[in-house]
């Protein structure tokens, strides 16, 4: 069985973006899947098994994944869009006709897609992310980035004469960010009937996750049917709307310090996916991913200030 998100196009912001989701309990055994276009970037071997993790554990934890040799544990995977991110930081938006410096710069891997990937990676679930990068220093930015997280790219294409995806990211003082994006080889190339190969992969995935930074009709063809849904509310935290169900709520988990909520909505997306595939509750899932949330708002940048698993169940404890 397989669970379908949705995330919008831009990124997150302190008001959490609505998401759409589809969860259902996983199969074991399933077989990992990356929906590929052509031309897969790199062929890697499949990473060692993957722990579980326990959130407020009770003295007889379930026994990790790692350790369950009944148990494969099938795969977190992200259809989605791929940027560069381009930040400057500033003390101000500048007013129209204006001009102002920047106090500094610098380009990180970014995009929806590509975070929320980079968050199941961090999180050592076995994690694909089907999607499309140019031949240019950009498109391999984020290549290292996503496989320095731990991230299958068996199915990541590069695409000739198109460049990479990229945005502008103004990052204010106060941690407040406005996004210009540019799509690039996001909204470009893609074949116009996925491989039916690709697509009974995906019916294989634990979760399957999608943003609207790549053409509809590539979206279209991997999500069928949504019975459920994930908002995600700002300061109010999250609910979980199932049909036939009451909802089931979750408070954000306050911050420390907020740095840059760059690439927080991700996470929280990313991080509830891994919670579900590997069979938590509900509840349990919302929480994780409010905890991973916390943890990204507190460093700069999408995909680097993504919380590892430990960082996510040591803040837990502490709750």
């Amino acid at each position: 069985m397989r669970t379908t998100a949705f995330s919008p196009s831009n990124h997150w912001n302190p008001a959490f973006r609505n998401s759409q989701i589809t969860p259902q309990r996983p199969k074991t055994n399933a077989k990992p899947f990356l929906f590929n276009a052509k031309n897969p970037l790199n062929h890697r071997q499949a990473h060692p098994p993957f722990p579980s993790f326990s959130i407020n554990p009770s003295k007889n934890p379930p026994t990790p994944i790692s350790q369950n040799p009944n148990f494969d544990p099938p795969p977190l995977v992200v259809v989605g869009s791929a940027n560069a991110d381009i930040y400057v930081e500033i003390e101000r938006l500048p007013k129209e006709g204006e001009t102002i410096s920047a106090t500094s710069g610098q380009t990180l891997a970014g995009g929806k897609g590509a975070n929320q990937a980079a968050c199941g990676g961090k999180l050592r679930y076995p994690t694909y992310f089907l999607g499309q990068v140019g031949e240019d220093a950009h498109g391999k930015l984020v290549s290292q980035a996503l496989e320095d997280s731990g991230v299958k790219l068996d199915h990541l294409n590069t695409v000739s004469g198109t460049p990479t995806g990229h945005a502008v990211v103004m990052l204010q003082s106060d941690g407040q960010n406005s996004i210009i994006i540019v799509g690039g080889t996001n909204m470009s190339s893609w074949p116009e009937v996925l491989p039916d190969e690709d697509l009974e992969l995906v019916k294989n995935a634990g979760i399957v996750l999608l943003q609207r930074e790549i053409p509809d009709f590539v979206n279209d063809q991997v999500a069928k049917g949504i019975k459920q849904v994930l908002l995600k509310l700002g300061d109010k935290g999250s609910a979980l709307f199932i049909e036939g169900e009451d909802p089931i709520k979750q408070p954000i988990i306050k911050a420390k310090k907020v740095l840059d909520t760059t690439g927080a909505g991700d996470t929280f997306t990313a991080a509830f996916a891994v919670a579900h595939v590997e069979g938590k509750s509900k509840a349990e899932c919302l929480r994780f991913a409010a905890a991973a949330a916390s943890l990204c708002v507190q460093a700069k940048g999408a995909i680097p200030s993504m919380p590892v698993r430990e960082s996510v169940s040591d803040l837990l404890q502490t709750l």
